[in-house]
């Protein structure tokens, strides 16, 4: 499963050969839990921009791995109105934070930046897969699965930071649907984050993601009585 996927996507020496990689991303945000008052979990906020949606994020994602260096760039007006423009970079040995909103730079030497930068670009496939495939002790097969419709093969694996992480792929193109971690959040307890990858494109030799989803879930709040 998980090399049917790397090949779906062109394979592993092409993803390992890529040297850097931009994404311009927007979309919407519910930001259930935080709002002014309850926000009931729904899985087509995406598709429907209507309230409770509150935020409009715009994010750049610049890895260039040839350097070593990352950046993530959000720009976004909060509840409340507050405006909100920030843009964090890793470079091989430190972190950079800029805040245009309050016109401040923080730098700071970080002891694995390498780690750090990983767990910061994890999240899309060609960073994801190949480091997946190189932990082939942590991976289990967990079954076959359904979603929307489409059949799936379910694995896990252990990330070294501890996170399980599950993954689906599409029985049918060999391409990662979704990832799912479980993970344990200061302010909400157990959650699980899923990750859905919904659009992949031609780029060149490579099939790269264009388009995802993200939600989080509650665990605590779930279980409860």
């Amino acid at each position: 499963m998980l090399e049917a996927g790397i090949k779906a996507m062109g394979g592993l020496d092409a993803l390992r050969g890529i040297n850097n990689i931009s994404r311009e991303m927007e979309g919407v945000r519910t930001d259930e839990g935080q709002g002014l008052r309850p926000i009931p979990h729904r899985v087509d906020y995406y598709r429907n921009g209507e309230t409770p949606v509150v935020n409009h994020p715009k994010v750049k994602h610049v890895n260039d791995l040839s350097r070593q260096r990352l950046s993530d760039s959000l720009d976004d007006v909060i509840l409340g109105g507050q405006p909100l423009q920030i843009r964090n970079i890793l470079t091989k040995d430190s972190a950079i934070n800029l805040n245009f909103n309050l016109g401040t730079i923080e730098a700071r030497q970080l002891p694995n930046a390498a780690a750090a930068r990983v767990n910061r670009s994890m999240r899309y496939p060609e960073i994801l897969l190949p480091m997946v495939w190189d932990r082939p002790e942590t991976l289990r097969y967990l079954g076959e699965s359904q979603y929307e419709g489409e059949k799936q093969w379910v694995i896990s694996f252990a990330h070294q930071n501890g996170a399980q992480i599950s993954l689906y792929f599409n029985a049918r193109t060999g391409l990662l649907t979704k990832s799912e971690i479980l993970s344990d959040n200061p302010v909400l307890g157990d959650t699980a984050e899923e990750l859905v990858y919904d659009d992949w494109r031609s780029a060149g030799k490579l099939t790269e993601l264009t388009s995802s989803r993200r939600y989080r879930k509650n665990l605590d709040a779930i279980l409860a009585p």
